[in-house]
């Protein structure tokens, strides 16, 4: 099994053959993680998550060896209700973490980080160094809060959306890999967390070309089936990813 997953995953990396690819790898992982339960940690579920996702994502489509070969020729894709659903998931995942982040050390004491820093087994020598700062890493709980709990919901603002979608990938970008990945040592979910917002990336931050018309309209003629099977499984994905399948 591992050295089916090590195949799949390298080539999902290369892009070729994407789709069965991430679905081999989903498929995989998750049975890894159901007979592992000591790895189960919140990174390898998010990492289920996305890889879940993917599957009805057009993975292939950009920077890949399906799309040189021409496997995807459609380009006027990106904008479905599958990647809507993707969005709302991100989303839903960081509100859900801000609701429960409710104990006096996140919103009235601001001490969460500092208590997590403590843990020798958590923190790195960065965050070792912090601990000396105890004022910045109150500005870091708040920051972390508000974030978590502002910076998804503005995704779905329609003023300068490209310009306001670049600034909360960036921001997460930052909080993921600068923000945790320097100062506690959690697996994985660093980098988890910032593949899925290089997943939100406004087209024009890539330079892509010039914009294609009428694609965002083309994605409201999804028929109902297709909606129906989104939100069906967006609801299950909430609700039952965190459990092991």
């Amino acid at each position: 099994m591992l050295a089916v997953l090590v195949l799949s995953s390298a080539c999902l990396i290369a892009g070729w053959k994407t789709k069965w690819a991430t679905a081999f790898c989903w498929v995989l992982i998750s049975s890894l993680h159901a007979r592992i339960t000591l790895s189960d940690f919140g990174g390898d579920t998010f990492l289920r998550i996305l890889l879940f996702w993917g599957i009805f994502l057009p993975l292939g489509q950009r920077w890949v060896l399906d799309s040189r070969h021409g496997t995807n020729k459609d380009h006027s894709s990106i904008n479905t209700v599958w990647t809507m659903a993707f969005t709302a998931q991100i989303i839903i995942i960081y509100l859900m973490t801000t609701l429960l982040k409710y104990g006096p050390s996140w919103r009235r004491d601001f001490n969460a980080i500092e208590h997590a820093l403590v843990k020798d087994s958590c923190s790195t020598k960065f965050g070792e160094w912090l601990l000396q700062f105890p004022q910045i890493l109150e500005v870091l709980t708040q920051a972390t809060v508000f974030l978590e709990g502002v910076g998804p919901v503005l995704l779905l603002l329609p003023l300068k959306s490209n310009l306001v979608r670049l600034g909360v990938c960036v921001s997460f970008l930052s909080f993921h890999l600068l923000g945790i990945g320097l100062t506690m040592h959690i697996w994985i979910f660093p980098l988890v967390g910032a593949v899925a917002w290089l997943a939100l990336l406004p087209s024009c931050s890539l330079k892509q070309g010039k914009r294609e018309e009428g694609v965002l309209k083309k994605s409201w003629k999804e028929t109902p089936f297709q909606v129906c099977c989104c939100v069906l499984l967006l609801s299950l994905v909430t609700f039952f990813g965190t459990g092991r399948p």
